[in-house]
């Protein structure tokens, strides 16, 4: 869009590629669509002195007016609604994906041209979609991954930002992060031993991350200790000494070969003392190993910000919602999935039948996508 928001946004995102990429940036192009309403543009108001003049128009509190101003059918200083809005992007976006097919395009727009594209991929009548979605709080990120084909617009994912309650929270943590730097005294010259762990839901590579894990431990002299059966063991004192031995045929087992679990109670503060009694000895010139998704992983931030042990976490998901790296298992559960499909299409074709698959991945669309987007050759 032509607003200087978005311009400055799209500035920022260059020059952050730029620093990694050393490409010749492209120069944006505005497009009719993405100026997804007049409100504030006409009057050249900011939407809070605006909210506020509406409210002493209508006689009403400035909650109330900005409870009128994202009614659907409110007209905004240019003349249009948002209804009117709403149709004019879809339209919009349509005639975005003719131009640009078999391309990916970056968009920047306005926050009501997002909450209109999350009210059109949703599949509840308008109504309720606009309910849901009209609550839209100033200052949130959001992004919707569009895709276009056969003349439709799909939705394969959108992420709503934070809230300012939630942001708030977020620089809190960010500033105690901060604090907590000092603490952290992980030097690999003093460890001594690692003791290993594996949380959470199956995945595949488990078992040949504990055995990279205990040849590397033993060629640089430490001791290495796996846990059975995650988090529920470190509490039970399920600790183990391993051997080479041990660790014969695990690289190829389809599982964790040392067992997972699920185990909630560890959220208990009491649980968590319980499981530093039996972890407190290896710890003490130690480091703990988690191999899990991110329930796992903050187990083990319990465990560093409420005693001070040193943790290593190693990613292990099929929904690869874990940010900056690949997990063990999602490439595995990419091909099993793609294997199962491709026998459901036989069926289908045999058959006449059509199948809706849902595929796991825990809110994240990341396996759906991947499995979509990779099919077997």
């Amino acid at each position: 869009s032509q607003s200087p928001n978005t311009q400055q946004l799209y500035e920022r995102v260059i020059a952050a590629l730029m620093q990694t990429h050393h490409a010749e940036a492209l120069q944006p192009a505005c497009d009719p669509a993405l100026d997804s309403q007049d409100f504030g543009w006409v009057t050249g108001l900011e939407k809070k002195v605006e909210a506020e003049e509406a409210a002493k128009a209508f006689g009403v509190d400035v909650q109330t007016a900005k409870r009128l101003i994202k009614h659907p059918l409110y007209s905004y200083p240019g003349g249009h609604s948002f209804f009117d809005v709403y149709a004019d992007i879809v339209d919009g976006f349509r005639r975005l994906g003719q131009s640009h097919q078999g391309k990916a395009v970056c968009v920047y727009s306005h926050s009501s041209t997002l909450r209109a594209l999350m009210i059109y991929l949703d599949p509840r009548p308008f109504r309720e979609a606009f309910t849901e979605f009209g609550e839209y709080k100033e200052g949130q990120d959001n992004v919707v991954l569009l895709t276009y084909e056969q003349g439709l617009l799909s939705g394969y994912s959108t992420a709503v930002g934070l809230s300012a309650r939630e942001r708030t929270a977020r620089e809190t943590w960010v500033k105690v992060e901060r604090e907590r730097r000092d603490r952290i005294m992980l030097k690999p010259r003093q460890i001594k031993r690692i003791v290993a762990l594996v949380s959470g839901g199956d995945f595949a590579g488990a078992g040949a991350a504990l055995k990279e894990l205990r040849v590397t431990g033993h060629r640089f002299g430490l001791e290495v200790y796996f846990v059975r059966h995650g988090f529920l063991g470190l509490a039970n004192n399920w600790i183990e000494v391993v051997t080479e031995e041990n660790t014969r045929g695990m690289g190829s087992h389809a599982s964790s070969p040392i067992g997972s679990s699920r185990f909630e109670d560890f959220k208990d503060e009491q649980v968590q003392q319980a499981t530093m009694r039996h972890l407190r000895p290896y710890m003490e010139d130690g480091a703990l190993v988690v191999i899990g998704g991110d329930g796992s992983l903050r187990g083990a931030r319990a465990l560093y910000e409420g005693f001070g042990v040193q943790p290593v976490g190693i990613p292990g998901t099929i929904d690869n919602n874990l940010a900056g790296t690949t997990s063990l298992g999602f490439h595995s559960a990419v091909s099993l999935a793609n294997q199962s499909i491709e026998s459901l299409k036989a069926t289908s074709s045999a058959m006449g039948s059509v199948f809706f698959v849902e595929i796991m991945g825990a809110g994240s669309g990341h396996l759906a996508l991947a499995t979509v987007s990779h099919p077997p050759r």
